[in-house]
């Protein structure tokens, strides 16, 4: 595999070094891609992450905090940071991982608010304006939005766990949850209406039904469209 990637680079530079870019730019963003957890989940459901700073301020207060330090000394500190860059930029984008580096940064980016705080104080505003400047930019790069999210699949799982424990409030809320979340994910409808029919409540279910039969597109569409046969025929048959 080594081999085929290094052929890859010395057959196509250029777009080998467009992806690079869009790498290093992903590195930089704040976004976190979902794989095996929803950040952003987590943040509704967790006072604590709400409250912490995330990658778009944690970067820039970072970058600040090595402004003027000897990072020769501080070898121990980058390397985490150092291994994290080069496991994002050489692996695919679902692969990288930043954790590793984020304690590290977090003592930069408190350095960083240290001198800001110091400048400030001191009035020293010749130095502070292009770390600011600096900073500002960091932030403009980090809130680039590369891809629409949202953490309406996080929702429907657990308004399921809900629903198979019988607690159908609590379902009910987790399902318009993802629905407020992502008012065209077909699922939600489709969950919603499973929930109804638990209640019997058939009217609620075949409106969620035909909400969610407008939101369907292509084979998205035919695959559901599917599943509501299959539901229509379970509740019919019940």
């Amino acid at each position: 595999f080594t081999r085929k990637a290094l052929e890859q680079i010395r057959t196509h530079p250029g777009f080998e070094a467009t992806l690079a870019a869009k790498r290093v730019a992903a590195l930089a963003n704040t976004y976190e891609a979902t794989t095996y957890g929803d950040f952003y989940f987590g943040r509704q459901v967790s006072p604590v992450l709400r409250a912490a700073l995330t990658f778009e301020w944690l970067l820039p207060l970072a970058v600040l905090g090595m402004i003027g330090a000897d990072l020769r000394k501080r070898i121990a500190i980058l390397t985490p940071v150092c291994v994290g860059i080069a496991t994002v930029l050489t692996f695919f984008f679902l692969a990288r991982f930043r954790m590793p580096m984020i304690p590290m940064l977090c003592l930069f980016a408190g350095r960083g608010a240290v001198q800001l705080v110091e400048l400030a104080t001191a009035r020293a505003w010749r130095p502070i304006l292009p770390r600011l400047a600096t900073a500002a930019a960091l932030v403009l790069v980090a809130r680039i939005a590369w891809v629409p999210y949202d953490s309406a699949n996080e929702w429907n799982k657990v308004g399921a766990v809900w629903m198979s424990l019988g607690k159908l409030g609590e379902a009910e809320t987790a399902f318009q949850h993802a629905r407020a979340e992502n008012s065209r994910d077909p699922h939600a409808y489709l969950n919603l209406a499973r929930l109804y029919e638990r209640r019997g409540d058939t009217a609620a279910a075949s409106e969620m039904r035909r909400i969610g039969a407008q939101q369907l597109r292509g084979d998205q569409g035919d695959q559901f469209r599917r599943e509501l046969s299959a539901t229509q025929a379970t509740a019919s048959h019940l």
